[in-house]
């Protein structure tokens, strides 16, 4: 996850950063518009994310490489490469994995067993920030509750 952080490549950097730090679904990182990120925040339909300063710098080089590369493309989707650039089309589910190299299902749900195992990690917190159930949130929890190993620093 480190090595997609500090990438050269910016959609990347891009993807990878709303992911580990936000815990974007996948499908919430091909549908993303342009519109969509503003104020600091990223505008989802059933949640409003505050982005963190890494993010924001990252999304910020993304743009601007967007503008430079594809100037005049019509595509309202915050993501796009040389075949949906010239379309109004998202990115593909594979296009996203294979860019960020690794699944960014995999990179969400560690995401969520990291919040999980925080102290004070809250059942409700979790699901109004990663926009899941309550019931998915308490999977979560209980995930961690069952595994102490996982929060007192011996796996690996």
């Amino acid at each position: 996850i480190r090595d997609a952080l500090e990438c050269d490549d910016v959609s990347r950097a891009g993807l990878a950063a709303l992911v580990a730090f936000h815990g974007l679904w996948p499908a919430e990182l091909r549908d993303l518009k342009l519109t969509d990120v503003h104020d600091q925040r990223v505008h989802l339909p059933d949640r409003s994310v505050p982005l963190a300063p890494a993010v924001r710098e990252r999304l910020a080089r993304y743009l601007a490489h967007r503008r430079e590369r594809w100037p005049n493309s019509a595509n309202p989707h915050f993501f796009i490469q040389y075949l949906n650039a010239p379309t109004t089309a998202a990115v593909t589910r594979i296009w996203v994995n294979r860019r960020l190299g690794f699944s960014a299902q995999t990179i969400r749900q560690d995401r969520m067993v990291d919040e999980a195992i925080a102290p004070g990690g809250d059942v409700r917190q979790i699901s109004d920030f990663f926009g899941v159930t309550v019931a998915t949130a308490t999977h979560y929890a209980e995930v961690a509750d069952r595994h102490p190993q996982l929060s007192d620093g011996s796996s690996s």
